[in-house]
């Protein structure tokens, strides 16, 4: 109101210049005005969304931060698995090597066995043939005694004749003897059913020996082969862990490349805050010239009239300035929202691509862990076995003492036989 009364009265007391200009210039510098106080809102408004960016930007650097780490502990875990099933292999390897050995014995206690079994079964083929002989000796001192009954018979009354009383002796005396040598035969006849019994009873051993054998070498091949696959999942568990060290090398390049990118986009960002804060000081500069001027035309306005026109030509050429100004301004906000928008296309990639890597790790750990648990299941799975087979073999190792002493008790009881039969040859030879 204080400027539009001035003003009239300026045109009233000069009218040098209409009171349309004059509207026209106050509109314009109004409008001016307007334009600028627009442009310092639109300014802060830009400078609250790139502090919000800023403060986003920060937080996605510190989340990519915090999932490297996360990375790279898993890595670690890994890595220590890894090296405590590298430390399990040569104990593995020791292991085998030893149940190798073991098993070698075992064969080789196998064959003593074999050998002894075959000792034992030509042992009882020649007690069976001393068996046969003295069935048949036996058979010939039965048919002589029968001769000599006969014969006592059938001159019995020319014996008892002759001799009396000395024959009735003799006769005793063959009575007794031939009552003993029955005995004897009978007993002969009863070790042979159980020299018969024992041989059924040693050829069902061996056949259960040999049984055992060959089961004992069925378990070693499929130790074997356990074995080998055991040694065929620790080499694909090694290349396994070199292909993910591999891809988590690639990524960690990746995300240095993504951490040069954010910092070189950050000092971009700073840059053109550093621009537009630069700007907005000159189009402050710009604003107090103007209200400076303004208030000098308001002031010295009678000292003016005369470069009224040129002054109004300034004002339009400041007020066109302005207006290219907000346009530049406006294009560089436009600019800046475009590369906002980038940066969160790119950004989106880079958590959509760093998901699929923490999905695959996932996965291959998991796998690896499984592998990992296999190996301890066919490790506990050949101790099992290994037991399993001690346990055979000290039953075998038992058995064997077994057969030793049933051994010795063949033999003693196959001197007892000589000494029957040395016996039973002597009283032959005396009888005759």
């Amino acid at each position: 109101m204080y400027v539009n009364s001035h003003f009239r009265n300026l045109v009233n007391e000069k009218s040098l210049i209409t009171e349309a200009e004059l509207k026209g210039i106050i509109d314009r510098t109004t409008k001016a005005l307007e334009t600028l106080a627009k442009a310092n809102a639109k300014l802060n408004e830009t400078q609250i969304h790139y502090n919000a960016v800023k403060q986003k930007s920060e937080e996605i650097r510190g989340n990519l931060a915090n999932d490297v780490r996360k990375a790279e502990q898993n890595l670690t875990d890994a890595q220590t698995k890894l090296k405590e099933a590298i430390d399990i292999e040569p104990i593995l390897i020791q292991e085998t090597i030893n149940m190798k050995n073991k098993i070698e014995s075992l064969k080789l206690q196998i064959q003593t066995l074999t050998e002894t079994l075959k000792q034992h079964q030509q042992i009882m083929n020649e007690l069976k043939q001393q068996l046969i002989e003295l069935d048949k000796n036996s058979i010939n001192k039965q048919y002589i005694l029968d001769n000599l009954l006969l014969w006592i018979k059938k001159n019995e009354e020319n014996l008892i004749s002759q001799f009396n009383g000395k024959l009735n002796n003799d006769y005793n005396i063959l009575n007794q003897l031939f009552n003993e040598k029955s005995e004897q035969f009978y007993k002969i006849k009863m070790n042979e059913t159980q020299l018969k019994v024992d041989n059924d009873h040693y050829e069902k051993r061996i056949i259960d020996y040999q049984n055992e054998i060959s089961k004992l070498r069925k378990s070693i091949e499929l130790l074997e082969s356990r074995l080998h696959t055991a040694q065929d999942l620790l080499q694909v568990s090694n290349t396994d862990y070199n292909r993910i060290q591999l891809k988590h090398s690639s990524v960690k390049d990746d995300l240095e490349l993504t951490k040069s990118r954010t910092r070189t986009e950050q000092d971009e960002k700073q840059n053109m805050l550093k621009y537009l804060q630069h700007k907005i000081k000159e189009e402050c500069e710009i604003k107090s010239k103007l209200m400076i001027d303004l208030e000098n035309n308001l002031t010295e306005f009678e000292r003016i009239k005369q470069d009224g026109y040129q002054k109004r030509l300034e004002l339009e050429a400041t007020a066109k300035q302005l207006e290219n100004n907000y346009e530049n301004v406006k294009s560089e906000l436009e600019a800046i929202q475009l590369n906002h928008n980038y940066y969160s296309e790119q950004l989106d990639i880079i958590q959509n691509e760093y998901k699929q890597f923490e999905n695959e790790w996932n996965q291959e750990y998991s796998i690896m862990c499984n592998k990992v648990q296999t190996l301890d299941d066919s490790l506990l799975k050949s101790k099992t076995q290994f037991s399993e087979l001690k346990t055979r073999l000290e039953r075998m190792t038992n058995e064997k003492n077994f057969l030793q002493e049933k051994q010795n008790k063949l033999r003693l009881s196959l001197l007892a036989l000589m000494k029957v039969k040395l016996r039973g040859t002597t009283k032959l030879s005396q009888l005759r």
